[in-house]
Parts: C-alpha cells; sequence; structure tokens
C-alpha cells in the first residue's frame, strides 16, 4: 500500500477512535456500529498504520539525507574541479602574457635585423661596383708583370721560409684577381 493511502487510512481511524464523523470535527460522534471491542481493534490498526507510516518515512527521511550528504559530496568536488580549471587558466593567462611578450621583443628583433639587412644589401652594392675600379687599375699595361714579378717567390732566391712562404701566397692571390678578372670578361 502507498505512503498516501496509509496515510487516509490512519487518518479515517483516528477519526473513528474519537468518536468523529470525517470532515466535521466538532460534530457529535461517529457511529462505531458496535461495541469497545470494535473500537479498538480500530485504534490497534490506526497505531499500527501510524507506525508503518512513520517507519516509511524516517526511511524516506534517511535516503533523502543520504541523497543530501552525496549531493555535497559532489557539490565539494565540483567546487574542487573548478578551483583547479581556475588556477589552470590563470597560469595560461600568464604563459600567454609571457609568449606575447616573447613574440613582441622577437618582432622589434626582426626588424632590427631587417633593417641590417638592408642596409648590408645597400653596402654589398657599393662594393660589387668597387671591384670594377680596382680590375681597371690591374688591367692597365704592365701591372700584372709588375705583381708578378714583385711576387713570385723565383724572384727572390735569398729569401728565408717564412719570407718564400709569404710570396708564395701573394703570387696566389694575384693569380687569382687575375683569373677572377679573366672569368668577368667571359661572363
Amino acid at each position: 500500500m502507498g505512503l498516501i493511502a496509509n496515510f487516509k487510512k490512519g487518518q479515517a481511524a483516528a477519526y473513528a477512535e474519537r468518536g468523529v464523523a470525517q470532515g466535521n470535527r466538532k460534530s457529535e460522534p461517529a457511529e462505531t456500529g458496535g461495541a469497545g471491542a470494535a473500537g479498538q481493534s480500530d485504534a490497534e490498526e490506526l497505531a499500527e498504520t501510524r507506525r508503518k507510516l512513520i517507519e516509511e518515512l524516517s526511511g524516506e527521511v534517511e535516503k533523502l539525507q543520504k541523497r543530501v550528504g552525496a549531493l555535497e559530496t559532489e557539490r565539494d568536488e565540483a567546487k574542487k574541479l573548478l578551483a583547479e580549471v581556475v588556477a589552470e587558466g590563470e597560469a595560461r593567462k600568464k604563459r600567454i602574457a609571457e609568449l606575447e611578450a616573447e613574440r613582441d621583443a622577437a618582432k622589434k628583433l626582426l626588424a632590427d635585423v631587417t633593417a641590417s639587412a638592408e642596409q648590408l644589401q645597400k653596402r654589398i652594392a657599393e662594393l660589387e661596383t668597387e671591384p670594377g675600379v680596382f680590375a681597371e687599375v690591374l688591367l692597365l699595361p704592365g701591372v700584372r708583370k709588375v705583381l708578378l714579378k714583385l711576387f713570385h717567390p723565383d724572384t727572390h732566391p735569398d729569401a728565408d721560409e717564412d719570407q718564400r712562404r709569404v710570396l708564395t701566397e701573394g703570387s696566389g692571390k694575384v693569380n687569382a684577381a687575375y683569373a677572377l678578372i679573366d672569368k668577368g670578361k667571359k661572363a
């Protein structure tokens, strides 16, 4: 029997026990239809119904209290997780700020490097025009012979080992310079 049905049955028994008609509490006693034995049986039934009702309600209260406890535990765990997420979010915000600062520094460095590269390109262009001037001097009549005679080791027979090494290097550089000029003429 359900909780509400038990309650109604207990309520009806209580009215009957008091001798009051249901719905009229101030009126005359309800008809019990017999001797005190029937009234006593109804009273016992009412007491039993009350006891069962109280047990059911107590059980429901316990279930609800357990459910409240479980919900409070779940809420506390959710709060902990939320606190962790917030802390992680703060750490990520801080890391993002650090990365943005690094990005800004890298942008500045890139701008500086770009400016330096532009200056170097201008200087390269200047230097590329300068070899023409040097090549013109090296192509003057007799300059090649003078340079080879000046740096060729065979023209200095009494030079020591260090001097011969310097002369050989110098002669190699003269030959490399004229080879570069010859290569430029062919291109």
